[in-house]
């Protein structure tokens, strides 16, 4: 079991994957504010975490890059957003990330989710 943090603006958005990533046997701890996670990531140990990169008070990379600077979660940090895979891609390169997930079916997340667990440990 893993711990994992999921960071997003969206209610419903934390909600459904908190239930799919707890069903799948993981600790899930959610945010909806991303100015909550360096006291979070300083308080708890997680394995990985998911930032959705666009949210209304500070974007996701700015978050990742921020935790990067204060080596909190270093290398444990992927990019979770709806945005064009092309953009997901450079902006998880630029600030950093472990990579990216796009947000898509249930089942992409699980596989997704499992193969950043291997890589970030």
């Amino acid at each position: 079991m893993a711990s994992i943090l999921v960071v997003d603006d969206s209610p419903l958005v934390l909600n459904l994957v908190r239930e799919v990533l707890t069903e799948a046997g993981h600790h899930v701890v959610t945010a909806d504010n991303p100015l909550t996670v360096p006291a979070l990531v300083r308080r708890n140990k997680f394995d990985l975490a998911l930032v959705d990169l666009n949210m209304p008070a500070i974007s996701g990379d700015t978050v990742i890059t921020i935790l990067e600077q204060a080596d909190l979660l270093s290398k444990r940090v992927v990019l979770f957003s709806e945005a064009a895979e092309d953009d997901l891609k450079a902006r998880a390169k630029a600030c950093k990330a472990l990579g990216y997930i796009k947000k898509g079916t249930e089942a992409h997340l699980i596989k997704e989710v499992a193969h950043f667990l291997t890589i970030a440990r």
